[in-house]
Order: C-alpha cells, then structure tokens, then sequence
C-alpha cells in the first residue's frame, strides 16, 4: 500500500503544472505580460509551442497597432518607437558568450561586451518578446549565465531588458526522451509554468484553415492516440508538426500507392504510415456533408466489409457533429441511425452533447433516443 502511495506521490510531483492546450498558449503569455511575469511551456516535441509564441508575438504587435519586427528574417522598420520585435534565442546553440558578451580590458578590469542579440530599444524595438526556447536543452554554462536576466533582467553592469520587453520560455520535458540540463529551483520560481498538450481538435482545425483536404486530419480525429507516438529510440514518430507535413504531401496529390506510402512512413513510422495510408484508400466511400444533407436516406455508407469501415464511421459522425445546425438536425440523424453500429450512433450523440447541447432538445434525438433507450445519454 505504501509502495503504491509513495509510487502517486512521484507521479503527481511529475506533473504538478496545470495543463493547456496549445490554442490556450495565447491567452496565458497576454496574462503573463499582465502580470509583469514570465512564462514558461513544457511539452513534447512538436505540438507547436514555439510556432504559437511566434504567431502570438505576431498578434500582439497587431493589437497594439505596432509594426511587427522578426528579428533575423524581416527587414529592418522605419520607427524602433512604434515596433513590437520578436528574438527567437535557440539555448541549445548558445555559448556561454553568447548570452555574457566576450570579455575586453578597460584599465585594470575585465569587463563583458553586451551580446547583440540580446534586446535593445535603438537596434530592435521598445516592444517585444524576448523567447528563450529550448532552455532545458541548454549547457549549463548558458543557462546558469541566463540567470540574472530571468531573475532581474539585467546582464553583467552593462545591460538591462527594456521595460516593455517579456520573456517566454519553451522547452521539451525529460519524460520526452529529450536531453536536458537540470535547471536550479532559484530558475524555475521566477516562472509561471504551463505543461502544453496535444489537442486534437485544434490541430485539425488549423489544418483546415492551412489549405488541407481535411483527409489526414479526419483520420488523426479518428485515431487521436496517434497525434503524438514517440517511444524511446524512435527515429520516425508522430507529432503534431510531422502531421502536418504529411497533410501536405497527402493534400498534394501527387503521390499514391506504395510511394506514398513509403514517404509517409518515413515521417511517421512504418506502423502508423499502414494505418493512415489504410483509411485513405477508402474514404473515398464517404459522403460530403450535401450529399447526407441532401439525401440522408440514400447517402453513401462505406461498406461494412472494409477492414478500415469504423475508423470512416468515426470520420462520419465527426463531419457531422461539426456541420450540423437547428436546420440540418434531422437529416444528419437520419443519416447517423443509419449506420449499422450504434456506438457510433452513441458517439454522435456524445458529440452533440458536449458541442452542441442546444441541439439535444430537438425532436430528432428524441426519437434517437425513444427508439435506442437502452444505450440512450
């Protein structure tokens, strides 16, 4: 009993940080800057922390009514006064002079040059984010010369962040595999600390709003264990920023078969590859929302023979829960009760419940629901 307790204990201590999703990551640095505190954000590779703080930066500057200033990709601005900069620091390929500045002699006394990457207000903006990203997977000497900026924002005599200025932080966990440097408890408490997961959902939708197809992202709805597969020694694993990239091969078109296949796999691993590749070759059974719409009674349903046929009926109900309205109700239930398992009806149901409760009073799910009392929520 006791080995069980202590065996909790660790595991809650593991993971003593709220948990947010990557589209939350916006609100919580705008809350952070509030409160004059920096932010920092756990996670796995790939479920997009750094591509969000970057397009939160973005967003900033626009809400501010400032010229957005990447620094080292977009070109100089006019007026350092009216831009919000965004610095991007990789730790994990900083020297230890880079952060501290080399050293000159000045009479008697060793003295640092200040780095010029590090913020300043005539070089680079009075606004901006200061993003230190992978900062556990910095060397020590790198992190420990980070310190004094973390802690008050200043560096050797010479250097001080600009008022306006905000430090974000990012960075993989140890449980990911990932190789870090222990960071000191003194570094750590001068942060707000969010573990950032995986959300299926959002993903999808940003995909669609990319130019997919909305193929793979029905699949990755579907099966959302997959969205991230890392196992230790894994070469080729699943994350959100690799399922992106096979949405756009896959969006493409260009390639199919065993090439597909092949190339898919090289990004993901040869299981899931099988297994997306799989359900590709049959949602062309699917239906498109106006033809369930237009037709529920004699819309198509994949063919129960398929080896791939629950993960379309997923896709289905899915498509469904998402486009469904007061004026649809009844011909998307007609069509859902028409699917021979009636845990995927459930789901819909589920779905609904959950997304679209004002949806449930309607005399559609009624009847759903008078006819399926045994299974009915």
């Amino acid at each position: 009993h006791f080995q069980n307790l202590n065996k909790q204990l660790k595991d809650f201590n593991m993971t003593n940080l709220p948990s947010i999703s990557p589209s939350d990551i916006p609100k919580y640095i705008s809350i952070a800057k509030d409160l004059d505190a920096n932010i920092y954000l756990h996670g796995a590779p790939g479920v997009g922390k750094s591509a969000i703080v970057l397009a939160t930066a973005k967003k900033m500057a626009a809400d501010q009514g400032l010229d957005f200033y990447h620094i080292g990709k977009d070109p100089k601005p006019d007026n350092w006064e009216t831009t919000s900069a965004f610095i991007d620091l990789r730790v994990a390929t900083l020297d230890c002079l880079d952060v501290k500045g080399a050293p000159k002699i000045e009479g008697e006394n060793t003295v640092f040059k200040v780095p010029s990457m590090l913020p300043d207000v005539m070089r680079h903006g009075k606004f901006g984010i200061l993003f230190l990203d992978e900062l556990p997977q910095g060397a020590p000497s790198v992190t420990n010369s980070l310190t004094q900026l973390i802690h008050d924002r200043i560096m050797g005599e010479h250097y001080k962040l600009p008022d306006s200025w905000q430090i974000v932080a990012a960075g993989n966990r140890k449980e990911d595999q990932a190789n870090t440097s222990k960071l000191g408890a003194q570094v750590y408490n001068r942060f707000m600390h969010f573990n950032v997961d995986a959300d299926v959902k959002a993903w999808a939708e940003y995909q669609i709003t990319q130019g997919s197809d909305g193929r793979v992202a029905s699949f990755v709805r579907m099966k959302p264990e997959l969205l991230h597969t890392y196992k230790k020694n894994d070469i080729a694993f699943a994350t959100p920023r690799i399922w992106s990239k096979v949405d756009q091969v896959v969006t493409a078109n260009v390639l199919r078969g065993e090439d597909l296949e092949t190339v898919v796999a090289s990004l993901i691993g040869v299981v899931t590859a099988r297994e997306v590749c799989g359900f590709l070759e049959i949602i062309h059974q699917l239906p498109s929302w106006s033809e369930i719409v237009k037709a529920p009674d004699t819309a198509r349903l994949p063919d129960p023979g398929e080896k791939q046929v629950i993960g379309c009926y997923y896709a289905l109900v899915g498509m469904c829960g998402n486009r469904v309205d007061f004026d649809t109700i009844d011909a998307a239930m007609e069509y859902v009760s028409r699917i021979p398992n009636r845990e995927i009806q459930q789901t819909f149901i589920f779905e609904l419940q959950v997304k679209k409760p004002e949806l449930m009073a309607t005399s559609a799910i009624s009847k759903w629901r008078s006819l399926n009392s045994d299974i009915a929520v």
